[in-house]
């Protein structure tokens, strides 16, 4: 593995390249056969949650505009896009596709919801002036969003950089000593409810910010839960949700082993080698209530954890009227100065 092998050239240490299917100096770039040597990490089963529409069971409906889809029950109507408000395609059966496995049911009202934008509209002073006030609101849209939801486990080693530094004071002079360690680390870590959004409108960025969504209250999808409100549709091929997954892991690794090396000043990683994989994944409709507002000349989303309450939302903010702030706040301090100093007896000007 990472330690196991040094180089006859330099003593650098030798990582094994799959490419070459050789052994390759991170210092001189000199490479070596070493017969038997192989990069192997535990194999293990993946545990996939899996379902289907049936026929008759759900239509889908696309969206002229943005080419938003969305999907409801059978039995209901969606004339207006969620999303961009225009009008939507007529609905189109769905039968045998990819259906979610898991649904977590929405605990706040649309009443609740539409009160939460409006408390939260009146703290943004320096909103733009189309940016809706009060009972201005557009419809509060409960919407199911599509994510899939993985267990990972992650596999592998590091070779860490670390430093230490040393002030040395001698009646001559003053230096500092900076002495590096090869460090090297191996990790066996496993994670779970890692969450990838599968959806056209929401990005992962947003998602992290609406969770956490509590699964031990999750019910196995039906149709039902269509009928109250519609969902988003999977946009996403399963191989490009998967590898977000698997950065999220990597990044949670790298921040698990950093933070469990203790003792030097700076530390990083030099060279690394994971496998990560899944052992388990389901495909999961989540809770959000929706306010989408089409400014001048961005697109702002409200959004709103369904179960939690938990607000997601990135404030839309009016340059002219932070400009137009500072100056007023500035010119007030001015003339309270100017006053200060007549009142001491000091010159008008």
């Amino acid at each position: 593995m990472l330690d196991s092998y040094k180089c006859s050239n330099c003593g650098g240490y030798m990582t094994f390249d799959a490419s070459l299917g050789k052994l390759r100096c991170l210092s001189c770039k000199q490479e070596e056969v070493v017969e038997d040597y192989e990069a192997e990490f535990e194999s293990y089963a993946c545990q996939d949650e899996s379902n289907v529409y049936h026929d008759g069971e759900a239509r889908q409906y696309l969206c002229r505009q943005c080419g938003s889809a969305v999907v409801t029950d059978n039995r209901s109507a969606v004339s207006d896009c969620p999303f961009c408000g225009n009008q939507m395609t007529l609905g189109e059966r769905l039968s045998g596709e990819d259906a979610p496995a898991q649904v977590v049911p929405f605990r706040i009202s649309e009443k609740e919801a539409a009160k939460a934008f409006r408390k939260w509209r009146r703290k943004l002073p320096f909103s733009p002036h189309d940016f809706p006030k009060g009972q201005e609101v557009g419809k509060v849209t409960g919407i199911y969003f599509p994510v899939m939801c993985y267990d990972l486990r992650a596999q592998g080693e590091v070779m860490v950089d670390a430093l230490r530094r040393k002030k040395l004071v001698t009646p001559e002079d003053e230096r500092e000593e900076i002495s590096h360690y090869d460090l090297y680390r191996k990790n066996d870590l496993s994670f779970r409810e890692v969450l990838v959004s599968n959806s056209g409108n929401v990005s992962d960025c947003l998602l992290e910010k609406m969770c956490p969504y509590d699964f031990e209250q999750s019910q196995s999808f039906s149709s039902v839960h269509l009928s109250r409100c519609f969902s988003e549709k999977n946009v996403k091929s399963p191989e490009e949700v998967f590898l977000s997954a698997q950065k999220k892991a990597e990044k949670y690794v790298e921040e698990y082993l950093l933070h469990s090396i203790d003792g030097y000043e700076e530390a990083a990683i030099d060279e690394k080698k994971y496998e990560i994989g899944k052992s388990a994944a389901k495909y999961v409709l989540l809770p959000v209530w929706l306010v989408m507002h089409h400014g001048r000349d961005e697109e702002y989303i409200f959004a709103m954890n369904g179960q939690t309450g938990k607000i997601a939302s990135d404030p839309p903010v009016s340059w002219i009227k932070v400009a137009t702030g500072a100056g007023l706040i500035s010119l007030a301090v001015f003339l309270l100065f100017r006053i200060i100093t007549l009142l001491l007896g000091g010159p008008l000007l």
